[in-house]
């Protein structure tokens, strides 16, 4: 794939203090650096993050922090959603000081991006689906919000940009607080994983397969799986599928049956059902609410 040659820039923000991107990449971003802290949070995919003389594969769920002036490129080497939420310190005001007395905060902004170069390493915060969903969610606010110019936008976007980071460092806490092993095995093992999940979504997956692939036990696979992400490699799996399936159903040309078959989903009564168990209603109802919002 082509690389994004961003090298010579120096990125800023312009007259804004807070900005939030969701970027869908298929192409490699090479080094740069700006002047203000970037959050980034990989919903989807995977790639090579190198930052501070240290590369590491980033996979569903890694959350980090890249600090003003530091250099850090993206490797792309498949389809890849990343979010950022770029803000100056001085958009929160005195809530800034105010969160850099909490160590989890304080750990995942100041601590952790300084630690890389002398360990080798990321201490890279990694989120299970149930936060995934939860972070995206507020990322989305944040972008519907971004549209907006009264005299509240300020003070939401202020309020949104709190919440993250205390969520954020909230989860940091309980990661690392007791436990400060690095579980790099178990993440080649997920992105060797989750790279042929993401790669196979519309075909039949089998757990042997995909364990397979990372060369270890069936059952090894499962229990690994479930420790990173929080949820089993087949429910991972199923709500990927409909993730999916929610942004073909957009399309009103497919069918629901296309639509199964295009998540690898060869019956379509099932696809209904698995769909209704995690959205709460069945595909049709949902393309007509889709339909029904385009016409307001």
């Amino acid at each position: 794939m082509r690389n994004i040659d961003l090298s010579e820039h120096l990125l800023d923000l312009g007259e804004d203090k807070f900005r939030v991107m969701k970027c869908p990449l298929d192409k490699s971003v090479g080094f740069h650096k700006h002047d203000f802290v970037e959050i980034a949070f990989l919903a989807r995919g995977s790639c090579v993050h190198s930052y501070q003389e240290t590369e590491i594969v980033l996979i569903p769920g890694d959350v980090f922090t890249i600090r003003p002036f530091q250099e850090h490129s993206y490797k792309i080497t498949e389809k890849t959603v990343i979010y950022n939420s770029l803000f100056y310190p001085d958009f929160l005001g005195s809530d800034w000081n105010r969160l850099n007395q909490l160590s989890g905060v304080f750990d995942f902004l100041y601590v952790e991006p300084f630690y890389r170069k002398e360990a080798k390493e990321h201490a890279i915060l990694h989120l299970d689906i149930n936060q995934m969903e939860f972070l995206e969610s507020l990322f989305q606010l944040m972008l519907d919000e971004q549209s907006v110019n009264d005299c509240y936008h300020d003070i939401i976007q202020k309020s949104n940009l709190l919440s993250m980071l205390c969520f954020l460092g909230r989860i940091w806490d309980r990661s690392y607080r007791l436990d400060d092993k690095r579980p790099t095995v178990k993440r080649d093992i997920l992105a060797c994983a989750i790279k042929y999940i993401e790669e196979n979504i519309s075909n039949e997956l089998k757990i042997n397969d995909i364990a397979a692939k990372a060369y270890i036990s069936p059952n090894s696979f499962r229990k690994k799986f479930r420790e990173m992400i929080g949820v089993g490699p087949v429910e991972y799996i199923n709500k990927l599928r409909i993730s999916k399936a929610r942004s073909l159903l957009k399309d009103s040309s497919k069918s629901i049956s296309d639509v199964a078959y295009s998540v690898g989903i060869c019956d379509p009564n099932y696809f209904s059902r698995l769909f209704r168990s995690q959205e709460k209603i069945s595909p049709s109802q949902y393309r007509k609410k889709l339909n029904n919002a385009k016409s307001v």
